[in-house]
């Protein structure tokens, strides 16, 4: 009965929802399978029923993703045919895997009866067949055990666990019973899980315990999807980047990171417990796999991921590759020599050139094809570039050129490059999308003479001088700081500064520590503020504003992991767009006419965060740690755009005219400086921000 390997297929993954017999899929069958069910069962062959189970096993498959809810219905008539035949076991195995893995409500009791046909399979089927089904037995108790470790139901995965070690102990699988052992000694690591969740709900500010605790659900639990909520706890923005793509799955991650997931699958492989090395190794292949499906070039990095495939079990897709473009290689064939002739006697003499030289007092110079654009009929001829007495660059008016340098490996006249009918070009100089060449001369011209003078005669022209090589600048010293550490923003001094000495942060530049240099008495509008080690909050029982000292001008992004320390009460951000428009992000606010609690902008044409587009339900719960991300983009233009995240998660976004925005009036006054950043609590309680950052995408912020 060795047939029975191609009768259990591999099972499909989705996460679908069960519902009722519904469907195109379910309208269909019956045209398609009711009439031949009939008639194979009056029949007395056993193998024509599994034959048409098989075909509807097959037409299942095809529906699991759209019509989940079809699944249990297409199971009843699959098994109503092969239930009488060990034959069918296979079949119908394979229709409850089906069901597990696409309707979440039936998982259990899907892998229960699958788990019972094996365990029949397996004394019935021949000597030959019994590993096989012994293995799928396995893997199928390997995966009711990950469910009871996701629950946290560690006596349930532990006796599962040895449930499957005794069996594959029978049936003398010792490499299964090594794989058991090494899942089942991951318990003891994946029950600490619940103690590291309460030390980063206690300890806000401890970065390596929220890192452990994703690592764990990433490695050992294989759950990136979980790791995903406490991403934003640690402060490893690679490691934050990384989760979140593998959380969204294979199926929806571009070329490039597919590329990054698997080579960071496979060096998180390096560091797993023997127990989740083979779902580390697995899940690399996966993105290697995927990256090579779109890479369709054949250079040196298909081949180093199809090379690491290969290492982790895993092949090539069977994809047309495309062969990069060969480059052509100039002919380096040394000419003949040149010889001069020798004149005869009595007549004059004459050297006699290569055809490719012109007389000329400057070396020969091989011609540079350069993109350019043809002159338009009316416009002014290029000026010439050329050299005067005293050897510097000038244009025909008398304009000195800034010194440069070529480039190693080409050589120039020194009058430079004309191009006909275009603008004079340096060597190394790009054209601007496709446009002719530009070239921008930073200097004053001097006095136009208004007969300029004849040019001197040549000189001889100097021996050729190799191309001076670029200078290498000096390195800039810089001060090492741990990875994303806040920097403080530069304050001012006694003396007179510049707006530079005051920029801190620029496109791409480092997280800058919003309470670092916050001032309890001159920055507070309202209220009172404590600043503590662990950052500041507002103290009851009046409402409490803060204006930071930081003013972004740009793009930006800001972070603030807070805390409501007490029941009620919500807080408000001040977010500026700049041209002194600015508006309040709320969460927590109690929406009194419908008697629940919301988020969103503050307000927009007038209309309060009640009353607007972004109103979003949100509740706040007390003693529990959130982590806030609002991204603004459009600073300073008519059009603004904003995202607001809660742990990692998208709660709203908002696009509109920065004009429309306002600050509304219920939160003062005193009302915050319109530039800046701020914070803002009411009296209902008491909301405790542990940190706040900021990050410029573009621009600079800088001290109020």
């Amino acid at each position: 009965m060795g047939h029975l390997r191609t009768l259990l297929l591999p099972l499909a993954v989705c996460v679908c929802s069960a519902a009722v017999w519904a469907g195109p899929g379910a309208d269909q069958f019956d045209q398609k399978f009711t009439k031949r069910m009939l008639q194979v069962r009056s029949t007395a062959t056993v193998d024509d029923d599994v034959e048409l189970g098989q075909e509807i096993y097959a037409y299942a498959k095809q529906y699991a993703e759209s019509e989940p809810e079809s699944l249990v219905e297409f199971h009843t008539k699959i098994e109503s045919l092969c239930k009488l035949s060990v034959k069918g076991y296979g079949t119908i195995v394979e229709s409850l895997m089906l069901i597990a893995n696409n309707v979440p409500d039936r998982r259990e009791q899907s892998l229960v009866e699958a788990e019972s046909r094996l365990l029949k399979m397996v004394r019935l089927v021949p000597d030959s067949d019994k590993k096989f089904v012994g293995n799928r037995l396995i893997d199928v108790q390997l995966e009711m055990a990950s469910d009871y470790i996701k629950v946290h139901e560690w006596q349930g995965a532990t006796t599962t666990y040895d449930l499957a070690i005794a069996k594959a102990q029978e049936m003398g699988l010792e490499d299964r019973v090594a794989q058991i052992e090494a899942k089942k000694s991951q318990i003891a690591q994946i029950k600490s899980v619940s103690a590291l969740e309460a030390t980063v709900r206690s300890q806000p500010l401890n970065f390596d315990a929220a890192k452990k605790l994703v690592l764990l659900y990433v490695v050992e639990m294989n759950q990136p999807g979980k790791a995903v909520e406490y991403r934003f706890r640690t402060n490893d923005e690679q490691l934050k980047e990384l989760v979140y793509l593998a959380s969204k799955g294979p199926d929806r991650v571009s070329k490039t990171d597919a590329l990054r997931l698997g080579d960071w699958y496979s060096e998180l492989a390096g560091m797993a417990s023997e127990g989740a090395r083979p779902d580390m190794q697995k899940n690399a292949a996966t993105y290697y796999e995927k990256y090579l499906a779109m890479h369709l070039t054949d250079d040196a990095e298909r081949q180093r991921v199809t090379a690491a495939l290969a290492s982790l079990g895993g092949t090539a897709p069977d994809v047309k590759v495309i062969k990069p473009r060969e480059v052509a290689v100039a002919d380096t064939t040394p000419s003949e020599p040149f010889v001069p002739k020798v004149p005869e006697p009595g007549a004059k003499p004459s050297v006699t050139l290569p055809p490719s030289s012109t007389p000329s007092s400057e070396p020969a110079v091989t011609p540079v094809s350069l993109p350019s654009k043809p002159a338009e009929p009316d416009e002014p001829a290029a000026p010439q570039i050329k050299t005067d007495a005293s050897g510097n660059r000038v244009t025909a008016t008398g304009v000195k050129l800034p010194n440069y340098k070529q480039p190693a490996g080409l050589k120039l006249p020194s009058g430079g490059l004309s191009l006909p009918g275009g603008a004079p070009s340096l060597p190394g100089a790009k054209p601007d999308d496709g446009d002719k060449p530009k070239l921008t001369i930073p200097t004053t011209p001097d006095k136009p003479a208004a007969d300029p003078e004849p040019e001197p005669a040549p000189k001889p022209a100097p021996a050729p001088v190799e191309a001076e090589k670029p200078a290498t600048p000096a390195p800039t010293p810089t001060k090492t700081t741990k990875p994303d550490t806040p920097t403080k923003v530069a304050s001012k001094s006694d003396k007179p500064a510049t707006e530079s000495e005051f920029a801190v942060s620029t496109n791409g530049g480092d997280w800058i520590d919003l309470f670092a240099d916050v001032n309890t008495t001159l920055n507070v509008n309202r209220g009172e503020w404590k600043k503590l080690d662990d950052g500041i909050h507002a103290n009851p029982p009046t409402p409490a504003q803060l204006s930071l000292p930081t003013v972004p001008e740009g793009d930006y992004v800001v972070e603030t992991l807070f805390e409501r320390d007490s029941p009620g009460g919500a807080f408000a951000m001040q977010l500026p767009f700049g041209s002194g428009n600015a508006v309040l992000l709320k969460v927590g606010e109690l929406h009194r006419r419908e008697n629940k609690f919301i988020a969103g902008l503050n307000a927009i044409n007038g209309k309060d965060v009640t009353e607007n587009e972004t109103t979003t339900p949100f509740t706040l719960e007390s003693h529990r740690i959130y982590v806030a991300r609002i991204e603004v983009h459009g600073f300073g233009g008519g059009q603004v755009d904003v995202k607001t995240f809660i742990d990692g998660k998208l709660l709203f976004k908002w696009s509109g005219s920065a004009s429309s925005c306002s600050v509304a009036k219920a939160w003062g006054p005193p009302r915050f400086h319109p530039q800046t950043l701020g914070f803002a609590t009411d009296q209902a309680g008491v909301i405790h921000f542990h940190w706040g950052r900021l990050k410029m995408l573009s621009g600079k912020a800088t001290k109020q």
